[in-house]
């Protein structure tokens, strides 16, 4: 079940994007928006593993990428039937994998940038359970619109911190009826 909300923060969706800032094209924008969502990343960034290591950066051990396509066409020259040259178009796809920078350590602080979050008033937020959850060292990521634990990248994956006024109002409902 769902008990928390999501609009407040559907307002930054973002074309992803290149490294180099670019914004993706065509197909490429639907498969990671799809990609996005399914796994919470927030920051519309994505590179390929190359990339990542030409930047300093690592990506994480367990993480997959995604897939995305360049469609092309080459022009190639050749002689017809009659002996004359004729140019000919050859349409190509090729397709490789990406990462988005959330799943990539040591990146330059350029690639990390998120938005700032609304942070819950403190007086809504219970400080010794906060504290609790600091000292299990689990690895919680908040961000995207579902909440689960991930086994293979072994983190905890967590609404905005901000959707959460909506849960205390559906338990405050919850306790009327």
């Amino acid at each position: 079940m769902k008990p928390w909300s999501g609009e407040n923060v559907a307002a930054s969706i973002i074309r992803p994007l290149r490294h180099n800032g670019l914004p993706y094209r065509g197909i490429n924008i639907l498969m990671l928006w799809g990609a996005a969502i399914e796994r919470g990343y927030c920051n519309p960034t994505w590179m390929s593993y190359r990339r990542a290591q030409e930047l300093g950066g690592q990506v994480r051990k367990g993480e997959k990428g995604s897939l995305v396509v360049y469609a092309n066409t080459i022009t190639k020259t050749e002689e017809n039937e009659e002996g004359q040259e004729e140019e000919r178009a050859i349409s190509y796809m090729k397709g490789y994998t990406v990462f988005n920078v959330e799943q990539i350590d040591r990146l330059p602080a350029q690639y990390l940038v998120k938005p700032e979050p609304m942070q819950a008033p403190a007086a809504q937020r219970i400080g010794h359970a906060e504290q609790f959850f600091a000292a299990t060292g689990a690895n919680v990521r908040h961000g995207g619109n579902s909440a689960y634990y991930a086994p293979h990248t072994d983190h905890i994956q967590m609404p905005p911190v901000e959707a959460a006024p909506m849960l205390r109002v559906t338990r405050q409902r919850w306790r009327m009826n």
